[in-house]
């Protein structure tokens, strides 16, 4: 009898399992349209960030997805998937349906959103990150992830690059590449970032050599600042 409880205290573990937290927010404005097709953004791509095998995680995964468009309008999407069973607790088949539904899930607006040919002409890239980063700043989740596919190019009321009257939008790009202090400022004012941003990493996703590098460059240089000062890890790639 001691034997068997013995054993039964070393398989049944009372420690909730790890959670992998995902916040993913794809740009479908018309700037980023015209310049990314978005092609490798896939299923499988996405699962070996989120420690996700063919045959499932040892962590609790949530997954929240976001388009980056006029902010009232914003489409948003939220996955979850359980933990698998102990071996004294629940039954691998069931777990496995949870995981073939989870993928299937995240596939589906994954294409949802490469297939998203609209364009908006004007939005904010900034505000959705703050928000996405205030979110998982303020969660318990043991791995923390944004991944923002956009050209970075800000179009709002507040900050625009792309503001054709007097040259407005020239204007704004000349000031972020001579003080972008200035323009640092200019966004905490809108929405301030959490001043601790440890254990997330932020994934900035764009191939600027489609003719954006004027703005994704002295921009990426920017966020980089932003988020690594406060302590997050930036990795910036042409595709994930």
């Amino acid at each position: 009898m001691l034997l068997i409880l013995v054993i039964f205290m070393t398989g049944c573990s009372f420690e909730p399992a790890p959670t992998v937290e995902c916040s993913t927010l794809i740009d479908v404005t018309n700037s980023n349209l015209g310049t990314h097709s978005l092609e490798h953004l896939t299923i499988e791509d996405l699962k070996k960030v989120l420690t996700v095998k063919h045959n499932g995680t040892k962590n609790r995964v949530i997954y929240r997805q976001s388009l980056i468009e006029e902010t009232f309008l914003n489409q948003h999407h939220e996955f979850i998937l359980s933990p698998p069973p102990t071996f004294f607790k629940g039954n691998i088949y069931g777990y496995k349906r949870r995981l073939t539904a989870f993928c299937k899930n995240v596939d589906s607006v994954l294409t949802a959103a490469k297939n998203d040919k609209s364009g908006r002409g004007a939005s904010s890239v900034y505000l959705p990150m703050a928000r996405e980063l205030r979110k998982l700043a303020n969660s318990d989740s043991n791995k923390k992830i944004l991944i923002i596919f956009s050209d970075l190019i800000e179009n709002s009321d507040f900050l625009s690059f792309l503001d054709e009257r007097n040259d407005r939008g020239e204007k704004t790009l000349k000031q972020l590449i001579r003080t972008p202090k200035k323009i640092e400022k200019l966004l905490q004012e809108e929405m301030p970032l959490p001043n601790d941003l440890q254990d997330i990493t932020v994934y900035l996703i764009h191939d600027a050599s489609t003719g954006t590098e004027r703005y994704f460059k002295p921009l990426l240089a920017l966020y980089e600042k932003m988020l690594t000062k406060r302590g997050a890890t930036v990795i910036s790639a042409a595709n994930l």
